[in-house]
């Protein structure tokens, strides 16, 4: 028999804002060697041919999963509180499932799981990962602070420039705190200011901020779960920092074996007023993208 986590299932885990939730998860779905054990309340989940729910906790969250037997196999599909079975439809494509059976010998599944609210670039809980999850979240507005920002990051098929995109098609508003470019790079600078990002400088920023507030009137109901948030820490925005390897090789690429050791920390809904306190009190002493740009044809 295999286990599998599908892409549904994870997301699930990283969005629940309870912060003890993938731990609560996780110690019920498999054993710590990765493997799959009936528990005698499972029951069928009507809708999608072999389904089935298991009851993680009962009051006062009535946390759920839902996992799908194919044959031997075992997928786990969804997981949360007990709206997640509402209108639930089968997944399209199972294909694309991570096998916990390919979990190295005395690993401990849960590892990864047990603190969700702290991400890295060299082990999992991934920043990379979190990040390019808020891609499939309406955001009434993101503002990212780093004192870096590499020019393949932010194109438009670049991981940031993607999550750009997917902010403004929501109707989102994105606005960006950095070091002023350089020369070499005030073209790239320039395009991206275009696509309607409030961009900004500041001479000796050195934090790190990435601040995400959800439009929950565009979640839907698999959705409605999912929380604003933020996240402070040492990793800024490049491939070294982020764990990114593209496949071809260049300068502006980094290569494995070159990656930053970092460690970031997911700020709850309910404590989010002071990061954009500080966002405020930054921006005011910014210089915005055409200020700057004038001042250097002066």
């Amino acid at each position: 028999m295999a286990v599998y986590f599908c892409k549904e299932f994870i997301r699930d885990l990283a969005e629940q804002p309870d912060a003890h939730f993938a731990g609560k998860v996780m110690a019920k779905v498999c054993t710590s060697d990765g493997e799959f054990e009936p528990a005698k309340e499972d029951h069928r989940y009507k809708g999608i041919e072999g389904a089935f729910i298991r009851y993680i906790s009962q009051r006062p969250n009535y946390y759920r999963a839902i996992y799908i037997r194919r044959g031997d196999d075992v997928y786990w599909y969804r997981a949360g509180r007990h709206n997640v079975e509402d209108r639930l439809e089968a997944p399209s494509d199972l294909s694309s499932a991570a096998s916990v059976g390919q979990t190295p010998s005395g690993v401990d599944a849960m590892e990864q799981f047990r603190h969700p609210r702290y991400m890295k670039s060299t082990s999992p809980r991934y920043l990379r990962e979190v990040l390019s999850a808020r891609t499939l979240i309406p955001h009434k507005q993101m503002i990212l602070v780093s004192p870096s920002l590499t020019k393949t990051l932010i194109s438009p098929v670049g991981l940031i420039g993607l999550l750009i995109s997917r902010v403004q098609q929501f109707g989102g508003y994105v606005t960006i705190i950095t070091r002023p470019p350089r020369s070499s790079d005030i073209d790239a600078y320039r395009s991206f200011a275009s696509r309607g990002i409030e961009l900004h400088f500041h001479e000796q920023l050195n934090s790190r901020l990435y601040y995400f507030e959800v439009d929950a009137k565009q979640l839907d109901s698999e959705m409605s779960h999912v929380k604003s948030i933020g996240i402070v820490g040492s990793s800024e925005l490049t491939e070294k920092s982020l764990n990114i390897v593209p496949s071809r090789a260049g300068e502006e690429y980094c290569l494995p074996d070159s990656v930053s050791e970092e460690l970031c920390y997911e700020i709850s809904e309910d404590d989010l007023e002071g990061a954009m306190e500080y966002c405020l009190d930054l921006a005011s002493s910014t210089i915005d993208f055409e200020t700057y740009i004038a001042q250097l044809n002066c």
